[in-house]
């Protein structure tokens, strides 16, 4: 009867309160893949605050990839979330993957080939727009994370 939802993994924090006279309300919200992260050759699932939950064979179909380092940050893949999160979804489409190497660290590649340098989450929204803007100029890179001075390298 009695069970610690805290170490389970597909439960955000839960969240307690007292129902008077006699009553405990317990609150659990499930995590929700925004994301499947591939590390060290495992796919796992992470929910838009960059926490890993769960443990996939292969990629879900349709779901966006993120590519990292088994040594990057929660506050690393927080970011890669928050930039998934804001991107358009006729933009979204259009990503193969997004890279994370640390904060302030995030790269989409195109699945024309293309490289995007994101940087940070800050100004995600604009980011996005700008990129849709430079992605009707073919080019080998483009990197929109000043968004106001974006920078394109020609193929």
């Amino acid at each position: 009867r009695d069970r610690d939802v805290t170490g389970v993994q597909t439960c955000a924090l839960p969240i307690f309160s007292r129902e008077w006279p006699d009553g405990v309300l317990i609150q659990v919200t499930e995590r929700r893949a925004v994301a499947v992260v591939e590390m060290g050759g495992r796919y796992q699932a992470m929910d838009s605050d960059g926490v890993l939950f769960r443990t996939y064979a292969h990629p879900p179909a349709g779901m966006p990839r993120v590519v990292s380092t088994t040594a990057v940050s929660s506050q690393a893949l927080a970011e890669a979330a928050s930039v998934i999160a804001a991107l358009p979804s006729g933009l979204a489409a259009r990503v193969d993957h997004v890279g994370v190497r640390g904060v302030g660290q995030v790269t989409l590649t195109m699945r024309s080939g293309a490289t995007v340098l994101w940087g940070n989450d800050t100004q995600s929204a604009l980011k996005a727009e700008v990129l849709v803007r430079l992605l009707a100029r073919p080019a080998r890179s483009y990197d929109v994370s000043v968004p106001g001075q974006p920078v394109t390298t020609p193929r």
